[in-house]
Parts: structure tokens; sequence; C-alpha cells
């Protein structure tokens, strides 16, 4: 059985969970002993320890797109690069994974998500990008719900990308951005590849397939 009260203090490390939506996904973790977050970036390729993935989710009313600036997992902060992220979008649909933790796994995985979501430098600097919410994906194969941690884009943060630039402007800022996870092109290469695995098609498709075209023409 989990923690429920180590469980409130876990999720209080999310940012932009108030207390009536933490209180939702505690019953909902009480009534199913599991929690899901919906993957739609790097958790694909390079998932969170003790988790199960389940392919072919969908969430509507969302885009997602280069919003995010990195400085530690993909640039530095004086060449920040370019990550993905969400934002509310009516008719857009967002096609993802999710990664499901279940019974003692929970607080762990609850845990680690927040400090690999919501990096820090070690002068204290907090990347904090992203915001957290807990929304309705349905798994393409039957329709069925599923109820879901994800991250949102910070639109209060100064790291977020209120209008993106050109396909040319992010392929540009990501040719010369490098962080403690390699380059930007890698992160890049890497998410239209397992995108190519997992059958990954919607909104952004297009848009991912010019900007790897771009990015080719700079090796």
């Amino acid at each position: 059985m989990v923690d429920v009260v180590q469980l409130h203090q876990s999720l209080q490390l999310l940012n932009g969970l108030d207390e009536s939506t933490r209180n939702i996904i505690v019953e909902s973790i009480e009534r199913n002993n599991q929690i899901s977050v919906f993957a739609y970036g790097s958790l694909l390729w390079n998932p969170i320890k003790d988790a199960e993935m389940e392919h072919d989710c969908i969430l509507q009313d969302y885009e997602k797109g280069f919003f995010c600036e990195d400085f530690i997992y993909r640039g530095t902060f004086e060449r920040r690069g370019l990550t993905l992220g969400l934002k509310e979008e009516p008719d857009s649909r967002v096609h993802g994974a999710l990664l499901i933790a279940k019974d003692d796994k929970i607080i762990d995985f609850v845990e680690a998500f927040v400090e690999r979501e919501t990096p820090a430098t070690q002068d204290g600097r907090v990347m904090d990008i992203y915001k957290y919410d807990f929304v309705k994906v349905t798994r393409s194969a039957d329709g069925t719900p599923e109820y879901a941690l994800t991250c949102i884009v910070n639109e209060e943060s100064e790291f977020c990308v209120d209008i993106p630039e050109t396909i040319e402007g992010q392929v540009s800022r990501m040719s010369q951005a490098e962080g403690r996870n390699g380059t930007n092109f890698e992160y890049l290469f890497s998410l239209a590849a397992k995108y190519k695995e997992l059958k990954i098609k919607d909104t952004f498709t297009p848009t991912l397939d010019e900007l790897c075209e771009r990015a080719r023409s700079y090796q």
C-alpha cells in the first residue's frame, strides 16, 4: 500500500498542481494501485526506471512543439537548446505513450519524474519550463481513457518560447547547442527515430519532418 502522506509530499514537488488536483491523483492511485505519465519526448527513448510502457495513446486539444529553452540537458545558459513541450490548442492532438508505475514503485517514480523534468544547475538555477497536469489520455486501440501526469509548458517561465521560430531559426539554434545529455541535434534525431519506431504521427509530424530535413543539411 502506498504511503499517502509521503505521496502527497512528493506530489507537492510538481509545479502547477493545486491541492484539489493532488487529491484527485491520490484517489486515483489508491483506487488503481498505479500512476501513469503521458510521454511524448525523451521519456520515450529514455524512460524512468521500473516503468512499464504502453504505446499508442492520444491526448486531445493540445499541441506539441519546441517551446522550451533547455540550458542543462541539451544546451547551456549561454547557448540554450530547444526541447518539446505541450500547449493547449483546440482540435490538435498529441500522439504518445504511457509510462506506468505500480504499487511500491509509485513514489520513487513520481520523485524521479520531478527530478528529471525540473532539474537545477549546481548554482541552484532551476529549469522551470514545465508545470504539470493530470490529463485524460485515450488508448487508440480500444478508446478507453486513462488519466496521466504530463509536462505542460510553463508560460510564465523565462525559458518559454512564446512564438516558435521559423524552421530555419529553430535548426540554427539547435546546431549550436550541447548540454549534459548531448547535442540538441542528437535529441532531434533520437525523437524522430523513436517516433518512426513507435509509428507516432500527429499534428506535429510535418514540422518534425521539416526540422530533421533541414538539420541534415548542417551535417
